[in-house]
């Protein structure tokens, strides 16, 4: 029987740390562990997670199971895909989101607009 083999994946390596002195947000951690033990974790994972959501729309999630190796595999095909396909097809695969409402697609360079938040609410 023939074998397949997959070609592997770009290694994406992330920019280093910082060195300015910055406040960091203090994100809540969503932890699955507490899905083993029963209704009341999973009650307080419900609610922790619907708090983090509502008030700071990031968090860490922790006891997933997932291997450091299985994450850097995922980021690794996630960087391959984004490096390696042709902008032909990806503009292809184009993500319209106001045109459609589906956020599935690529985002196209320069897709998002920086909108300054105050923009609106100044009357000159």
């Amino acid at each position: 029987m023939p074998s397949v083999s997959c070609p592997q994946p770009k290694t994406f390596t992330p920019v280093g740390a910082t060195k300015e002195t910055l406040d960091y947000a203090d994100l809540p951690f969503i932890d699955f562990a507490l899905l083993e033990q029963g209704e009341k974790g999973k009650a307080e994972l419900a609610k922790t997670l619907d708090n983090a959501m509502r008030t700071q729309g990031f968090f860490y999630v922790i006891n997933h199971g997932l291997s450091e190796e299985d994450i850097q595999r995922q980021v690794d095909l996630g960087w391959t895909i984004l490096s390696d396909t042709p902008i032909e097809e990806k503009k292809a695969l184009e993500g319209k989101i106001q045109e459609t409402g589906q956020y599935r697609g690529f985002k196209l360079r320069n897709y998002y607009q920086y909108i300054p938040y105050f923009q609106n609410m100044l009357t000159i």
